[in-house]
Formats: structure tokens, C-alpha cells, sequence
């Protein structure tokens, strides 16, 4: 594999944790606005 290419999976992967990294954010958000509207068995993590 040229270093070319291990550069462009290298970017792709980083931008791939940020987008992750988002996703989490934002659904870590919206469990915490409306935590209530889930059953206790659906936030407790079973």
C-alpha cells in the first residue's frame, strides 16, 4: 500500500470518529432531554 493511500484511509478514519463522536453527542443529548419518555428497563443499559 502506497503512503498515498494509507493518508486517505488514515483522513477517512479520523473523519469517521468525529462524525461517531457526533452521533454520540447528540443522542447522549436527547437521552438526557427525554430520559422520561423511555421505560426504566431502556435506560438502565439491559
Amino acid at each position: 500500500m502506497s503512503y498515498a493511500e494509507q493518508d486517505v484511509k488514515a483522513r477517512m478514519l479520523a473523519e469517521q470518529k468525529v462524525e461517531a463522536a457526533r452521533v454520540l453527542e447528540s443522542l447522549h443529548g436527547a437521552l438526557a432531554a427525554d430520559a422520561a419518555l423511555l421505560s426504566a428497563g431502556r435506560t438502565s443499559g439491559h
